[in-house]
């Protein structure tokens, strides 16, 4: 019980927080040498008691059967004596065979009746001996035990050997032989093994505790090394030149720890360099974590929004936005919005990071807004203005063509009629494009059933496309689709998308209309295998007046406003517009409008 407790404290001791790693050596291997000892112990124990034991059983019956073999004559019914010379005999006989000391030895009959006793004892003598072993010795069984425990407390071995004559058991001799002295012997050889077993314990622990301290002074030597490059602080030592696995574990720490520090350093010279290239940007910038925490903001960002310290502010609070919930729609992706800020337009770009968090450019669009503004009143009111000259132009241009004229002069009377109808297209888009810019455009939404609508369209340009000899497929949803939309402003869309399509379709090219629902939405591609737009031209392709290689791809009767235009129409539905080509290849552009219902609820 009680080595069961050492062990478990041993235990207790080794897993517990904060013990040394020397000392748990030592532990663990006094622990597993005191179990080996314990085990050991066991074993000897065991069989030193056998041992010993088993050479006092020899002795004994050695002993023992030297006196069966001497009384038998005694005993015998044909050995002429008195019953006084007899005991005497017998009693000297077993006095000079008994070298056991001082044990008790009976001699029985075959009757079971004592004989005689050393000691001498003459209320036995005569009597019916009842001992464990005799009626087994009269039957001719020899007995070697058990141990019994006498009267005062010492202990005997109990044996019993039959007594021979001729074959014929006459008596038994009965030994009561003293045990204390194996036992003391045996005791003693334990105390001494056991001491002796725990002063090698005593000593094989001191010795492990030496080496365990040994070995674990490097690693508390790199323990505290590590604990000083975490606060900064760099060793400036010499790696240890063992080469034991202690010796190269020190050498790749030394290693680690001066790459670490170039790292840090050239870490810190390219924030250094960092921080003074965005300080010196003409935009502003701001980094926030991914809770829309700002960590890092620049003068100019401070200065444009009219702060005089971003750090450890919101997002939201700096921009003034309704909520948490609207800062993480806007930071969720790249994106960009624009932000008033007193007599300030601020245009807000927004990059989110890897980690969460996002970077926030800010950029004072104030006077590009302005000059925007003007150019597109400016626009308007020179359409304005010329729209009424033109139209006469083209009127008295129209009343010449009625008249007879030569073929030059038909000829240029039909070139300025042309250019004069482009031009009054051109001044009917420009209007166009002011009054959306000016929020005066209104549509006029109605209930419109998808597949009627886009046979009608389908029906305008058949001809058109047969004329070219370009293939013209489109599929229609499989079921009844219903959108609210102005009939005559999609029209326009969709007119310009196919003209776009038609005109830059080779003969025998192909051009596909199809039309279905995707996520909730209306869907509308127009596709074809044309000439394609170069992938550096596609971001441009929705801006105004701008054209795709000029020389290549102008279009005589076009004002180069369509896409804008068919832009600006597809946003005032509430829908988006994209596009996608490849040079050589084809277009495709697919515009998205809101609705998709039945058109029968």
């Amino acid at each position: 019980m009680k080595m069961t407790n050492v062990r478990r404290w041993f235990s207790r001791t080794v897993h517990a927080r904060g013990t040394p790693l020397w000392l748990k050596f030592t532990l663990i291997f006094t622990l597993l040498l005191l179990f080996t000892l314990e085990l050991v112990g066991a074993l000897f124990a065991t069989n030193l008691k056998a041992f010993y034991v088993g050479r006092l059983d020899d002795a004994v019956r050695v002993e023992g059967e030297f006196l069966a073999f001497y009384l038998a004559p005694y005993l015998s019914a044909e050995f002429p004596a008195r019953e006084d010379v007899l005991l005497e005999d017998i009693e000297t006989i077993v006095r000079n065979f008994t070298p056991l000391t001082s044990g008790r030895v009976y001699v029985v009959d075959n009757r079971g009746f004592v004989v005689a006793s050393v000691p001498s004892d003459a209320r036995v003598v005569g009597h019916k001996l009842r001992h464990e072993g005799v009626e087994r010795a009269l039957e001719g069984v020899a007995t070697v035990g058990p141990f019994v425990r006498g009267e005062e407390g010492e202990v005997f071995r109990v044996a019993a050997f039959p007594i021979r004559d001729q074959g014929n058991v006459v008596g038994a001799v009965v030994m009561d032989v003293p045990a204390a002295e194996t036992f003391r012997l045996i005791a003693d050889l334990r105390r001494l093994f056991f001491t002796s077993g725990a002063i090698a314990l005593g000593v094989s622990a001191l010795v492990v505790l030496f080496f365990a301290r040994g070995i674990s002074a490097p690693i508390v030597a790199l323990t505290a090394e590590a604990e000083a490059l975490s606060r900064g602080e760099f060793p400036s030592r010499r790696p240890s030149e063992e080469a034991d696995e202690l010796g190269r574990l020190d050498r790749a720490f030394v290693r680690m720890a001066e790459a670490l520090r170039d790292a840090l350093h050239t870490l810190e010279a390219e924030r250094r360099r960092l921080a003074a290239v965005v300080a010196h940007m003409a935009e502003g910038i701001l980094a926030a974590d991914d809770r829309g925490r700002v960590y890092a903001a620049n003068a100019v960002a401070l200065d444009l929004l009219g702060v005089s310290q971003a750090e450890e502010r919101t997002l939201s609070e700096l921009f003034a936005l309704p909520s948490d919930e609207d800062l993480g729609n806007l930071f969720s992706e790249a994106g960009a919005f624009l932000l008033e800020r007193g007599n300030r337009n601020l245009r807000i770009k927004t990059n989110p990071l890897p980690d969460g968090g996002v970077v926030v450019a800010v950029t004072d669009v104030t006077e590009e807004m302005r000059r925007e503004a003007r150019q597109k009143e400016f626009v308007a009111h020179v359409s304005h203005e010329l729209r009424t000259p033109l139209t006469a132009i083209r009127a008295y241009l129209e009343a010449a063509e009625e008249e007879e004229l030569s073929p030059n002069a038909r000829h240029f009377l039909t070139v300025a009629l042309r250019e004069a109808r482009r031009m009054e297209r051109l001044i009917a888009d420009l209007l166009t494009l002011s009054r959306i810019d000016a929020g005066e455009m209104t549509l006029r939404l109605a209930p419109t059933d998808v597949r009627l609508w886009i046979a009608e369209v389908v029906e305008r340009f058949a001809m058109r496309f047969r004329q070219k000899d370009v293939e013209f497929t489109y599929r229609l949803p499989e079921r009844q689709l219903c959108v609210f939309l102005d009939v005559e402003r999609m029209n326009r869309v969709l007119d310009n998308l196919l003209d776009n399509a038609l005109q830059f379709t080779p003969s025998q090219g192909k051009v596909s209309l199809e039309v279905g629902e995707e996520g909730g939405r209306l869907r509308i591609s127009v596709s074809d295998t044309g000439v394609g737009i170069p992938a550096a031209d596609l971001p441009y392709v929705f801006e105004r007046f701008y054209r795709v290689d000029r020389s290549r791809t102008r279009n005589p009767g076009g004002t180069g406003l369509g896409l804008a235009i068919s832009r600006e129409i597809v946003r005032l539905h509430g829908g988006d517009i994209s596009i996608h080509s490849q040079e050589g290849a084809g277009t495709t552009v697919t515009l998205y409008l809101p609705g998709g219902g039945d058109c029968a609820r």
